[in-house]
């Protein structure tokens, strides 16, 4: 497949090719990637205060219970 390049047009807008995303796909991903922006602040913020400078040594690990 050949990817087709934007083009220029007049009042300094961009034409973008009819084989990307659909137009409205550009929203819902600049909505995802702030909220994920603004998941990682918080989650940063919550465990810098509580957990304080060893934050960064904390490892994530699966717990398995047998019963």
């Amino acid at each position: 497949m050949e990817w087709q390049k934007p083009e220029q047009i007049e009042g300094g807008g961009v034409k973008i090719p009819d084989n990307w995303l659909y137009l409205h796909y550009y929203e819902a991903l600049s909505s995802l990637f702030r909220i994920e922006n603004a998941l990682r602040v918080f989650v940063f913020l919550v465990l810098k205060t509580e957990i304080g400078h060893t934050w960064r040594d904390l490892e994530i690990a699966s717990v398995v219970r047998h019963k």
